[in-house]
């Protein structure tokens, strides 16, 4: 924390600006610099006829410096990501993926495998003898997954007749193809349809979904069409 004293006179406002995007019209603030830098820190005062003069002076704030990257950002069912930390000044790491997984040791390169759908940022911190200074990562990392479901709207019919399919598919990625195979040797790719069974016999209808990640499951359904003779 730098603490900041203002020595001017005659003023009517006050703003410092200092130099990490941060702003106080406090007369003698104190301010938390989140990372180790050198920071260009201004006090403009202003006075009663708008007058104004502005000093400016330079702050060091001392401690561990670096970066990370990686390289998967997106995958399906699982994603497995390596990291790898470029760093100065730092004793320590602890590693958050953002998953309710922390890693602690020295260890400047590590892997880590996402195995929940959702979407992470993971974060690095850094860790001196006396700082501890948070980087957060530059990408978003994606888990896909799609699970195919479905449901038929009437699944025994005498002689012949129209069974229709309702998708109930879900995924946290748009589903863009469906793909229907009612083993019978014909198919379908919308996403509800209506087919119709000519012949006797027991059914076994399969769907395929995949999504515009390209994760792909499959379904089949666990109580076949029947479609019997009537008497």
């Amino acid at each position: 924390m730098a603490g900041f004293t203002n020595e001017s006179a005659n003023f009517k406002t006050l703003i410092w600006n200092f130099g990490d995007s941060n702003f106080s019209v406090i007369p003698n603030p104190s301010h938390v610099y989140s990372y180790p830098g050198i920071y260009r820190v201004t006090l403009k005062a202003t006075g009663p006829g708008g007058c104004f003069d502005e000093k400016t002076d330079t702050v060091l704030v001392k401690g561990p410096q670096g970066v990370f990257n990686y390289t998967t950002f997106t995958g399906c069912d699982s994603v497995k990501t390596t990291f790898t930390a470029s760093v100065k000044n730092s004793d320590s790491f602890i590693w958050d993926f953002n998953d309710g997984t922390t890693l602690k040791g020295a260890n400047s390169t590590v892997s880590h495998t996402y195995i929940n759908p959702g979407f992470y940022i993971p974060k690095l911190i850094l860790i001196s003898e006396n700082c501890q200074v948070p980087l957060v990562g530059k990408d978003t990392i994606w888990v896909y997954k799609v699970t195919a479901a479905y449901k038929p709207y009437n699944d025994r019919i005498c002689d012949s007749g129209f069974v229709s399919f309702i998708d109930s598919s879900y995924s946290n990625d748009f589903i863009t193809d469906y793909r229907w195979t009612f083993d019978d040797a014909t198919i379908s790719t919308e996403k509800n349809p209506k087919h119709l069974y000519a012949s006797t016999g027991v059914y076994k209808p399969q769907l395929k979904v995949t999504t515009s990640a390209g994760c792909k499951d499959s379904t089949i359904l666990a109580v076949p069409v029947k479609v019997v003779a009537s008497l």
